[in-house]
């Protein structure tokens, strides 16, 4: 899907999301990815540093749980050679992807500088630290101003990834 000049928001991921279930209807687990190839905006970055230290979020058995921050890594292929290491984030998806699949199991990664993933992980342990007003306000005022220009986001891109799966319940 291409679409030229509209920003990245929960409605693309989640249109896959679909796509996948209606391939393999008896799905119970989702994972979806995106890499963004481009200077993301700075209204973006503020929520992302609003988030720092709060831990992330993934779907478990229907439920939104709470997991540590940077709580999963693994591969993702994005096709054309690029192939990344992406980490989970709290994503819209986990929510919104469940109400348009009913798949229970819900993950979301995204692709991060490996310092960024050093500090995620390090916001494991001191997250509660990162949180608070004062050091929120530093890294507040740490985020460039405005957002990319026209011509960055013309050439900006993002790529998407999923898979789902169908896992047997074990007999007990």
């Amino acid at each position: 899907m291409v679409m030229p000049g509209v920003g990245f928001d929960v409605v693309l991921s989640d249109c896959l999301a679909r796509h996948l279930k209606d391939r393999l209807s008896s799905a119970t687990h989702l994972s979806l990815a995106f890499y963004g190839m481009g200077r993301i905006s700075h209204g973006t970055q503020a929520t992302m540093t609003m988030n720092v230290g709060r831990g992330g979020a993934i779907r478990r058995d229907g439920k939104i749980t709470g997991v540590p921050s940077a709580w999963k890594t693994r591969e993702i292929d994005f096709g054309e050679g690029v192939v990344k290491t992406g980490v989970t984030i709290p994503w819209g998806d986990v929510a919104t992807a469940f109400y348009s699949t009913g798949i229970p199991n819900i993950e979301v990664f995204t692709i991060v500088p490996p310092s960024n993933l050093k500090m995620m992980k390090a916001a494991r342990y001191i997250g509660w630290l990162l949180a608070t007003g004062p050091f929120q306000n530093y890294l507040q005022k740490k985020i460039p101003a405005g957002g990319p220009s026209d011509a960055e986001r013309e050439k900006g891109r993002t790529l998407l990834w999923g898979g789902s799966i169908r896992r047997k319940r074990q007999q007990s």
